[in-house]
């Protein structure tokens, strides 16, 4: 029998990409979003104001970064990522050491309105998912559903880092020490290890330096450009009921349960349960995606929520809402799904832009939580809400079998580094089904495919 060598194949640096963008989107959100409910009692008794005065701050939060969303994507199709994030994390370190030394309540609430969304706008989703665009070709799915999890990953790990600093050293010296950690540990991270284009060894997964290159010295995705094609909007179709039902039954959950008669602690126990299945979620669209092309879990994602939405309607008891949440939750791959349809689409050379304006829309997504609780509070039910965020679920099931598969940087032999707007059949889209060790390698190995 012949002998059989492994080849060993160097660590690709797009994986210490994405780690990096996983650690600056759970650093710049940690505190400031997933820990915020956590601050607000002292800041009532600080400043002696109504909580629902200091709730203000995260409302007023929201809509700037939604505004900023297409001006961040135009940044970083036309300026270097890598210093677009390291100067968006400058921007949350500053922001986060103003809120230590804020004596009263409008400093807090103007630092939330004005300062922080322009540091995460240009520190998170949109600029590091830009970037990963330009490293990965295949397994563009993994790679931007790990770089997503960094949102989740920041509920898990900062709220008990929160709370124990907040008991032992207080409110204002918890803000200081992340600011501490963001500009002196973060900073230094990305400014070390984040590059906006591999060089030209670093072809694998398809990434090519020539093609990146050119797509920077490209012109830039008009908004005209960028509405007239037609997977924007069947993408916009598909992934947006999830993200509106999601978003609406996560906020409503407490008093959701409480309707049906679970306890606190047992709503608890499900949003944890919500959570991890959104992370599930994410890394499980983006696997898919990457096996099967786009068209499949924009799909199953959209069923996942529909089903879901139809439980909650209809369950009682606890195991039947867990049921329901978990399937809900599963729904939270959109935004990795947006990522990869427009990417393929738009290429590298368009991401950029085209998922800022995506962003921009997701405003809309926003809306549904505070209608579903008006609408409980008017008829006493919960029921026409779920059922009418079912119905748009479920018309999403149906753009989803409208999208059209493109290669937009296409990764066929000989064409590697090449762009192509050609559309293609869904299953010829696909990449082969990788073996165990290409999960993390650039190819397989060599070994796998002899003897079988």
């Amino acid at each position: 029998m012949a002998s059989k060598v492994r080849a060993v194949m160097p660590w690709y640096h797009g994986w210490n990409i994405v780690a990096v963008c996983i650690i600056a989107q759970a650093a710049g959100l940690g505190v400031m979003a997933n820990c915020f409910s956590f601050f607000l009692e002292d800041w009532s008794r600080a400043f002696g104001v109504p909580v629902s005065t200091m709730v203000m701050a995260i409302t007023l939060f929201s809509f700037p970064c939604a505004f900023l969303a297409p001006v961040a994507g135009w940044v970083a199709g036309r300026f270097s990522i890598s210093r677009t994030i390291l100067v968006g994390m400058a921007v949350v370190s500053a922001s986060y050491a103003a809120v230590g030394f804020a004596t009263q309540a409008w400093h807090v609430i103007a630092v939330f309105a004005l300062c922080l969304p322009i540091g995460i706008t240009f520190s998170s989703s949109i600029p590091a998912q830009s970037l990963v665009s330009r490293w990965f070709v295949r397994r563009r799915g993994l790679a931007f559903s790990l770089s997503a999890i960094g949102l989740v990953a920041a509920g898990v790990v900062y709220p008990p880092l929160v709370v124990r600093l907040m008991e032992s050293l207080g409110w204002r010296w918890t803000w200081w020490i992340f600011a501490a950690f963001n500009l002196v540990v973060v900073c230094t991270l990305i400014a070390w290890v984040l590059r906006d284009f591999p060089r030209p060894d670093e072809t694998a997964y398809g990434a090519h330096a020539p093609e990146n290159a050119a797509d920077a010295a490209s012109p830039q995705m008009t908004l005209r450009k960028i509405l007239s094609r037609r997977n924007f909007w069947i993408t916009i179709a598909a992934c947006l009921p999830p993200m509106m039902a999601n978003s609406a039954m996560s906020v409503n959950l407490a008093p959701f349960v409480a309707d049906r008669g679970l306890a606190m602690n047992e709503a608890a126990t499900l949003l944890a349960l919500f959570s991890v299945s959104a992370a599930v979620g994410k890394l499980s669209c983006g696997l898919l995606a990457d096996r099967y092309g786009n068209r499949v879990p924009l799909f199953l994602m959209a069923a996942s929520s529909t089903i879901g939405l139809v439980l909650l309607a209809l369950a009682h008891g606890s195991l039947a809402l867990g049921v329901a949440y978990v399937l809900l939750a599963l729904g939270q791959g959109a935004m990795v799904m947006a990522a990869s349809c427009i990417a393929s689409e738009f290429g590298s050379h368009g991401f950029s832009r085209a998922y800022g304006f995506f962003n921009f829309s997701a405003l809309i997504g926003t809306v549904p939580a505070p209608m579903v609780a008006y609408a409980a509070e008017v008829t006493h039910s919960y029921v026409p809400a779920v059922l009418i965020l079912a119905g748009l679920c479920s018309a999403a099931m149906v753009a989803s079998l409208l999208f059209v598969a493109r290669r937009a940087d296409s990764v066929a032999p000989g064409t590697i580094g090449r762009s192509s707007e050609r559309p293609v059949d869904e299953g010829a889209a696909r990449f082969p089904p990788s073996t165990a060790c290409a999960a993390l390698w650039p190819e397989p190995c060599a070994e796998d495919r002899v003897g079988r």
